[in-house]
């Protein structure tokens, strides 16, 4: 039962009025929004005006609330949320003797609503721009100014209660979600907080793999009494210096509320300080003529009076606490490692049915083994578990979301008011016998429609692989058909669609085809990316557009594409351009042209056209793509190459070729294709290093086209303004127009690009004409011939 009896009447009825506004907006819990929905209505009150000088009134407030969550579905309002029981019964403790309030005042109610984190009202708040820690920080530092933000008299032990969280209170609470595996970090912690010197142990990794949770787990274990006897005792306290730091207004403050803070741990054996980003302190609190927060905790560390525990990630660790060496060598570290792909699914089943519980939804163990398995695979900048937990929060509060919830007890409440106006109408007539009778009837009904409720509360939803799926997909971008089993249906006509489309390559088809279906079925090294090719060949034969098809049948879009110009790489420094300028030059916050396109897209192909004009030192960059799937850029990032596929085009060896007749039509045939092949692979040993050949899956050498070849592409870029036509006029060519058109369009230099420009004068310049004079209306049938020069025939 939640005790409200330090609360002010205002603040009170605040906290009544707050279910009723969670009623209007049918939610089934009560959150720390709808406490501050009620409180925006009490317009005579003074901290609504300060609101509304930051732009916060009830109206913006509840549309905000209602764009991101919508109305509910509910009948009854059935609990609270987490963030709304911490406010009302620690935050506003601490708000209030930090504001210096013997009460707890709406003041202070409004201010501990907004400066929570975790519920929806944060979400709201952002989404208004709304500028909270200006609020919070001004709220704060409001009162009396000859004060400090502590007040004259705040103890030791006040300071400690308002600026700690304890974790074994938590744990025993059940607040703590269950801690799974990680037995070889609590175990290397244990020992390390055993030790007589240097006895504070740092988890560092990377963010997302569970550190803070390490943290809990020992918590857990003190407090189901699973350590060794001299840790049996001790309690981890969580410190939250954003609020140590906040309405730290006067010189001597921070300092002051620290040291009591530490004086108080060092007065008391049991506490064990947990600072997570403990690189914060390094800096926090300072100003000019006073000590940041590590100088003031290195001389309790170095007497051995406090025990902490450090979390923080290996950049900020390197950042921060290495270059603090008096600081560094006071701290033993453990490396916290993302977990394995089995270990994240055993973590995920452990924690499930607290997500069950809260969304009122089941999830099927494939689809937990799914978000595991998709998160790993197209996710890559984040880290296991975080992120496959994530995916399975989201996917339980998409279903949640899109269950419109029936309300089957509608007939009963209906017979329920009928009830009770007979029963009110029976005793003012003073007809007692029938009144009782009625009030049987509505203890009946109201037990009935109480088992209804009771049983939708129990009726759950469940998220299957197909819902797991749609999130990944949302998050990555990547098409859902590329998740599921419908992929192995598109690889079996993945060679038929891209001949479909590039015509007279075949043979460069089928060579692509096997690589990708390798890459695909698993029988690859995954550490590399799908595919790698060397596209070679004359100038318009259809490396590129092959390129473009290529990314629109694996990733669903011709535009999934990202084109290198590699005569733009011609001299040795333009690298950066690719990963990024080094530290202290122009344009290193920008990032690399190549780096940032993949970080922000993983899922595309990645064509380096003209790759024979790039500097020798660009192909260092090019053999850790290839070899390794990843390329680390100019500030340190690695960057995942796996799910791309790497394209390189080059006219090598065919050069010369061009000045021999041997292209269009009467070329094509098998001899010269084989003089091409043997030219290519001549001409790329001598122009590239065998390093860089080796690495590349196939060398593709593109034929060139006969005349069967180029009247079949004509064919489809007729088909393409037949398409942008087919609403008006209908439209034909004969065989002669045909042949016309791929006469005029191939030419030995430019190959078949010179097709559209024909086309253009061909067929759209003198239908536009005919048009314009009248001569072609709506509906009618377009012929077009050539006999000597362009005829237009209508039907």
């Amino acid at each position: 039962m939640l005790d409200f009896s330090r609360f002010d009447k205002i603040a009170r009825e605040v906290i009544e009025f707050s279910e009723e506004e969670a009623r209007a907006l049918k939610a089934d819990v009560v959150g720390t929004h709808h406490i501050l929905l009620a409180a925006l209505k009490r317009t005579d009150a003074e901290i609504i005006n300060v609101l509304a000088r930051y732009g916060l009134d009830y109206n913006r407030f509840y549309n905000g609330l209602v764009d991101i969550v919508g109305i509910g579905d509910s009948e009854r309002v059935q609990g609270t949320t987490p963030g709304y029981r911490r406010v009302v019964t620690r935050d506003v403790k601490r708000l209030a003797a930090l504001m210096r309030e013997n009460m707890v005042t709406l003041d202070v109610l409004v201010t501990a609503a907004i400066s929570d984190n975790t519920d929806i009202t944060d979400m709201v708040l952002r989404s208004l721009d709304f500028d909270k820690r200006l609020f919070i920080r001004n709220m704060l530092n409001q009162g009396d100014e000859e004060m400090g933000p502590d007040g004259p008299n705040m103890s030791d032990e006040e300071i400690f209660e308002n600026y700690t969280t304890n974790l074994n209170e938590k744990a025993k609470s059940g607040e703590i979600d269950p801690v799974i595996g990680r037995e070889k970090e609590i175990s290397r912690m244990v020992e390390i907080l055993s030790r007589r010197t240097k006895n504070n142990p740092t988890l560092i990794g990377e963010p997302g793999v569970g550190k803070t949770a390490v943290v809990e787990g020992l918590s857990e274990k003190i407090v189901s009494g699973d350590v060794p006897y001299y840790l049996k005792d001790k309690i981890i306290y969580k410190v939250d210096l954003t609020m140590l730091v906040a309405g730290t207004k006067y010189r001597g403050d921070f300092e002051d509320r620290i040291k009591k803070l530490l004086e108080r741990a060092k007065n008391d054996d049991t506490v064990i300080l947990f600072i997570d980003e403990i690189h914060n302190i390094v800096g926090a609190g300072g100003s000019e003529g006073s000590l940041d927060a590590s100088n003031i905790l290195k001389p309790y560390l170095e007497r051995g009076d406090i025990q902490i525990i450090g979390a923080t990630t290996f950049d900020e660790y390197r950042k921060y606490i290495e270059k603090d060496s008096a600081l560094e060598r006071r701290l033993q570290t453990i490396t916290v490692e993302e977990p394995t792909v089995d270990e994240t699914i055993k973590i995920l089943k452990g924690i499930r049915k607290k997500f069950e519980e809260y969304h009122r939804v089941k999830i099927t163990d494939d689809a937990l083994i799914e978000a595991v398995t998709l998160s790993e695979r197209y996710l890559t900048e984040r880290f296991l578990p975080d992120k496959a937990i994530d995916v399975m929060d989201e996917a339980m509060s998409k279903k949640r979301t899109k269950v419109k919830g029936e309300d089957s007890s509608k007939i009963l409440k209906e017979q329920l008011e009928s009830i009770i106006e007979e029963k009110k109408a029976a005793v003012l007539k003073q007809d007692f016998l029938r009144a009782a009778r009625l009030r049987d009837e509505e203890r009946i009904i109201e037990d009935k429609i109480s088992k209804d409720s009771l049983e939708a509360a129990n009726k759950y939803e469940v998220v299957d692989k197909s819902v797991i799926e749609e999130v990944v997909s949302t998050w990555s971008g990547v098409p859902v058909s590329q998740m599921t089993d419908n992929e192995l249906l598109k690889l079996r006509n993945f060679e038929k669609n891209l001949s479909d489309r590039v015509i007279g390559q075949e043979e460069a088809i089928s060579v692509i085809d096997r690589a990708i279906k390798r890459s695909k079925v698993g029988l690859k090294d995954p550490n590399r990316p799908i595919g790698s090719f060397l596209f070679v060949g004359p100038t318009g034969v259809g490396k590129t557009y092959l390129a473009k098809r290529i990314s629109y049948e694996l990733f669903g879009d011709e535009n999934k594409m990202t084109v290198v110009d590699m005569s733009e790489f011609m001299e040795k420094h333009s690298v950066s351009k690719l990963i990024g300028s080094p530290p202290g030059y122009v344009g290193y916050e920008e990032g690399g042209r190549l780096t940032e396109s993949v970080r922000k897209n993983p899922y595309q192909v990645i064509l380096f056209d003209e790759i024979e004009k790039a500097h020798p030192d660009i192909f260092n960059a090019l053999l850790q793509i290839l070899e390794e799937g990843r390329l680390t850029d100019s500030k340190g990032k690695v960057v995942d190459f796996k799910n791309t596929v790497i394209i390189m085009t080059s006219n090598a060896g065919t050069s010369d070729l061009k000045k021999k007749n041997t292209y269009g039509f009467g070329g094509g045939n098998e001899t010269e294709n084989e003089a091409i092949k043997g030219k290519v692979d001549k001409a790329l040993k001598e122009m590239f290093k065998p390093e860089f050949l080796n690495r590349v899956d196939e060398i593709v050498v593109f034929n060139t086209l006969n005349q069967e070849a180029v009247k079949k592409i004509v064919n489809l870029e007729i088909e393409k303004i037949k398409s942008r036509i087919k609403d008006k006029y209908e439209l034909e060519v004969t065989d002669d127009f045909l042949t016309h058109v791929a006469k005029e369009g191939y030419s030995d230099t430019y190959g078949a690009r010179p097709i559209k420009r024909v086309l253009m004068k061909s067929l759209e310049d003198v239908i536009s004409e005919e048009i314009v004079r009248g001569q072609i209306q709506p509906g009618d049938k377009v012929i077009l011939d050539f006999k000597d020069k362009v005829v237009v025939n209508r039907e």
